[in-house]
Protein backbone atom coordinates (compact mmCIF):
# COMPACT_ATOMS: atom_id res chain seq x y z
CA UNK A 1 0.00 0.00 0.00
CA UNK A 2 1.64 3.67 -0.62
CA UNK A 3 0.54 6.71 1.10
CA UNK A 4 -1.89 8.21 -1.38
CA UNK A 5 -3.63 4.86 -0.96
CA UNK A 6 -3.80 4.99 2.36
CA UNK A 7 -5.29 8.71 2.76
CA UNK A 8 -7.77 7.25 -0.27
CA UNK A 9 -8.70 4.26 2.46
CA UNK A 10 -8.50 7.06 5.17
CA UNK A 11 -11.42 8.96 3.43
CA UNK A 12 -13.69 6.44 2.92
CA UNK A 13 -13.13 5.61 6.95
CA UNK A 14 -14.31 9.16 7.59
CA UNK A 15 -17.25 9.09 5.69
CA UNK A 16 -18.25 5.62 7.19
CA UNK A 17 -18.08 6.90 10.68
CA UNK A 18 -19.65 10.23 9.81
CA UNK A 19 -21.36 11.83 13.37
CA UNK A 20 -19.66 9.55 15.45
CA UNK A 21 -16.27 11.02 14.47
CA UNK A 22 -15.40 13.94 16.67
CA UNK A 23 -15.31 17.23 15.55
CA UNK A 24 -11.86 18.62 15.52
CA UNK A 25 -10.22 15.38 16.13
CA UNK A 26 -7.55 15.93 13.38
CA UNK A 27 -8.99 12.93 10.81
CA UNK A 28 -9.04 15.07 8.14
CA UNK A 29 -5.99 17.19 8.37
CA UNK A 30 -3.56 13.36 8.63
CA UNK A 31 -5.42 12.18 5.08
CA UNK A 32 -4.52 16.02 3.44
CA UNK A 33 -1.18 14.86 4.75
CA UNK A 34 -0.94 11.44 3.64
CA UNK A 35 -2.39 13.06 0.07
CA UNK A 36 0.46 16.12 0.13
CA UNK A 37 3.17 13.24 0.81
CA UNK A 38 5.15 11.81 -2.60
CA UNK A 39 3.05 8.75 -3.14
CA UNK A 40 5.73 6.07 -2.00
CA UNK A 41 5.24 2.70 -0.05
CA UNK A 42 4.43 2.36 3.54
CA UNK A 43 7.73 0.92 4.32
CA UNK A 44 9.90 3.70 2.46
CA UNK A 45 7.80 6.24 4.54
CA UNK A 46 8.13 4.09 8.07
CA UNK A 47 11.67 4.12 7.04
CA UNK A 48 12.51 7.81 6.62
CA UNK A 49 10.76 8.39 9.49
CA UNK A 50 13.11 6.65 11.67
CA UNK A 51 15.40 7.91 10.14
CA UNK A 52 14.65 11.57 10.85
CA UNK A 53 13.72 10.87 14.65
CA UNK A 54 16.68 8.60 15.61
CA UNK A 55 19.04 9.65 17.94
CA UNK A 56 22.64 11.09 16.80
CA UNK A 57 25.10 8.05 16.26
CA UNK A 58 28.81 8.56 17.59
CA UNK A 59 30.38 10.73 20.63
CA UNK A 60 28.86 13.96 20.39
CA UNK A 61 30.94 17.08 19.99
CA UNK A 62 31.45 18.87 23.39
CA UNK A 63 32.38 22.42 24.23
CA UNK A 64 35.74 23.33 25.82
CA UNK A 65 34.58 23.90 29.69
CA UNK A 66 36.13 27.29 31.52
CA UNK A 67 38.45 25.40 33.19
CA UNK A 68 40.02 23.82 29.85
CA UNK A 69 39.69 27.64 27.87
CA UNK A 70 41.34 29.07 30.84
CA UNK A 71 44.63 26.30 30.95
CA UNK A 72 44.83 26.55 26.99
CA UNK A 73 44.95 30.43 27.05
CA UNK A 74 48.08 29.56 29.77
CA UNK A 75 49.74 27.28 27.53
CA UNK A 76 49.52 29.49 24.55
CA UNK A 77 50.69 32.56 26.86
CA UNK A 78 53.38 30.65 27.87
CA UNK A 79 54.54 29.31 24.50
CA UNK A 80 53.80 25.63 25.76
CA UNK A 81 50.89 25.42 22.67
CA UNK A 82 50.66 26.85 19.47
CA UNK A 83 48.14 29.66 19.03
CA UNK A 84 45.19 28.04 17.78
CA UNK A 85 41.43 29.21 17.78
CA UNK A 86 39.20 29.13 21.14
CA UNK A 87 36.36 27.15 21.31
CA UNK A 88 34.49 30.37 22.95
CA UNK A 89 30.82 30.52 20.62
CA UNK A 90 29.18 28.34 22.97
CA UNK A 91 30.11 29.95 26.04
CA UNK A 92 27.59 32.64 28.06
CA UNK A 93 28.56 36.16 29.04
CA UNK A 94 29.13 34.76 33.20
CA UNK A 95 31.93 32.13 31.82
CA UNK A 96 33.71 34.71 29.59
CA UNK A 97 33.55 36.93 32.54
CA UNK A 98 35.19 34.27 35.04
CA UNK A 99 37.72 33.45 31.98
CA UNK A 100 38.84 37.49 32.05
CA UNK A 101 39.28 37.23 36.05
CA UNK A 102 41.31 33.77 35.97
CA UNK A 103 43.38 36.53 34.16
CA UNK A 104 42.76 39.48 36.12
CA UNK A 105 41.82 41.22 32.98
CA UNK A 106 38.02 43.74 33.07
CA UNK A 107 35.17 41.91 32.81
CA UNK A 108 33.05 44.45 32.35
CA UNK A 109 31.01 45.19 29.26
CA UNK A 110 28.79 42.83 26.48
CA UNK A 111 29.19 39.06 25.24
CA UNK A 112 30.69 40.45 21.65
CA UNK A 113 33.67 42.64 24.00
CA UNK A 114 33.98 40.24 26.58
CA UNK A 115 34.63 37.58 23.22
CA UNK A 116 37.17 40.16 21.77
CA UNK A 117 38.77 40.41 24.92
CA UNK A 118 39.01 37.13 25.93
CA UNK A 119 40.73 36.30 22.65
CA UNK A 120 43.12 39.38 22.83
CA UNK A 121 44.64 36.92 25.71
CA UNK A 122 46.47 34.93 23.47
CA UNK A 123 48.33 37.59 21.38
CA UNK A 124 50.08 38.55 24.08
CA UNK A 125 53.17 35.89 25.68
CA UNK A 126 53.50 36.33 29.75
CA UNK A 127 56.90 36.58 30.70
CA UNK A 128 58.28 33.25 29.93
CA UNK A 129 57.20 33.33 26.45
CA UNK A 130 60.08 34.00 23.66
CA UNK A 131 62.17 37.55 24.00
CA UNK A 132 61.72 40.03 21.23
CA UNK A 133 64.41 38.83 19.52
CA UNK A 134 62.79 35.10 19.23
CA UNK A 135 59.04 37.22 18.12
CA UNK A 136 59.10 39.96 16.02
CA UNK A 137 55.45 40.79 17.74
CA UNK A 138 56.97 41.29 20.95
CA UNK A 139 57.22 45.08 22.36
CA UNK A 140 61.23 46.47 21.83
CA UNK A 141 62.99 46.55 24.60
CA UNK A 142 63.27 49.20 27.11
CA UNK A 143 66.43 50.97 27.93
CA UNK A 144 67.30 51.01 31.46
CA UNK A 145 66.08 53.52 32.91
CA UNK A 146 62.76 52.44 32.08
CA UNK A 147 63.20 49.07 33.45
CA UNK A 148 64.30 50.16 36.32
CA UNK A 149 61.37 52.38 36.45
CA UNK A 150 58.97 48.79 35.78
CA UNK A 151 60.94 47.39 38.71
CA UNK A 152 60.01 50.03 41.00
CA UNK A 153 55.77 50.24 39.43
CA UNK A 154 55.99 46.17 39.85
CA UNK A 155 57.38 46.61 44.06
CA UNK A 156 54.76 49.21 44.10
CA UNK A 157 51.84 47.63 42.84
CA UNK A 158 52.75 44.32 44.43
CA UNK A 159 53.18 46.32 47.93
CA UNK A 160 49.36 47.92 47.29
CA UNK A 161 48.13 44.87 46.25
CA UNK A 162 49.23 42.52 49.47
CA UNK A 163 49.51 45.06 52.37
CA UNK A 164 46.17 44.21 53.63
CA UNK A 165 46.44 46.74 56.24
CA UNK A 166 45.92 49.35 54.02
CA UNK A 167 42.69 50.96 52.95
CA UNK A 168 41.06 51.37 49.80
CA UNK A 169 41.31 55.00 50.22
CA UNK A 170 45.37 54.80 50.84
CA UNK A 171 45.47 52.55 48.31
CA UNK A 172 44.15 54.47 45.86
CA UNK A 173 46.01 57.40 47.20
CA UNK A 174 49.75 55.93 46.55
CA UNK A 175 48.52 54.23 43.28
CA UNK A 176 48.51 57.66 41.61
CA UNK A 177 52.56 57.18 41.95
CA UNK A 178 52.21 55.19 38.94
CA UNK A 179 51.11 57.83 36.89
CA UNK A 180 54.41 59.47 36.54
CA UNK A 181 55.81 56.69 34.60
CA UNK A 182 55.61 56.65 30.17
CA UNK A 183 53.36 54.47 28.77
CA UNK A 184 56.11 51.97 27.54
CA UNK A 185 56.95 51.35 31.26
CA UNK A 186 53.17 50.79 32.10
CA UNK A 187 52.93 48.40 29.23
CA UNK A 188 55.56 46.18 30.17
CA UNK A 189 54.09 46.79 34.40
CA UNK A 190 50.50 45.00 32.79
CA UNK A 191 52.65 42.46 30.96
CA UNK A 192 54.49 41.21 34.06
CA UNK A 193 51.76 41.62 35.99
CA UNK A 194 49.61 39.31 33.23
CA UNK A 195 47.39 41.83 32.18
CA UNK A 196 46.87 43.03 28.27
CA UNK A 197 48.34 45.98 27.83
CA UNK A 198 45.62 48.04 25.14
CA UNK A 199 44.50 51.41 24.80
CA UNK A 200 45.85 55.25 26.01
CA UNK A 201 48.39 54.93 28.91
CA UNK A 202 45.28 56.64 31.01
CA UNK A 203 43.04 53.46 30.27
CA UNK A 204 45.57 50.95 30.82
CA UNK A 205 46.45 52.39 34.56
CA UNK A 206 42.83 53.04 35.32
CA UNK A 207 42.45 48.95 34.24
CA UNK A 208 45.16 48.23 36.49
CA UNK A 209 43.56 50.40 39.45
CA UNK A 210 40.22 48.50 38.53
CA UNK A 211 41.66 45.12 39.08
CA UNK A 212 43.75 46.21 42.53
CA UNK A 213 40.42 47.55 43.81
CA UNK A 214 38.78 44.65 42.85
CA UNK A 215 41.57 42.61 44.61
CA UNK A 216 41.07 44.43 47.75
CA UNK A 217 37.83 43.58 47.80
CA UNK A 218 38.14 40.69 47.75
CA UNK A 219 40.24 40.45 50.52
CA UNK A 220 38.29 42.85 52.48
CA UNK A 221 35.36 40.20 52.50
CA UNK A 222 37.95 37.31 53.22
CA UNK A 223 38.77 38.83 56.13
CA UNK A 224 35.64 39.66 57.01
CA UNK A 225 34.25 36.23 56.71
CA UNK A 226 37.75 34.67 58.68
CA UNK A 227 36.50 37.36 61.82
CA UNK A 228 33.22 36.45 61.46
CA UNK A 229 32.67 32.38 61.27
Amino acid sequence: MTTHELAHLLDHLQIGLGSSLKARSGFAEVIEVFRELPNQSLKELAKSLRKAHAPPTGKAKTSNTVPQVIDQIRAIRAGSAPATPLELAQLNVNQLKEILRAFQQPDKGKKLALLARVQQLVTVSDASAPSHAANPLAPAPLSEADLIAVEEGLRLFTELRDNKALSLTEVRAEFERLRQYKKPVIEEISRRLNYTPHGSQKEMLDRLLANLESIKMSQYRTDQILANP
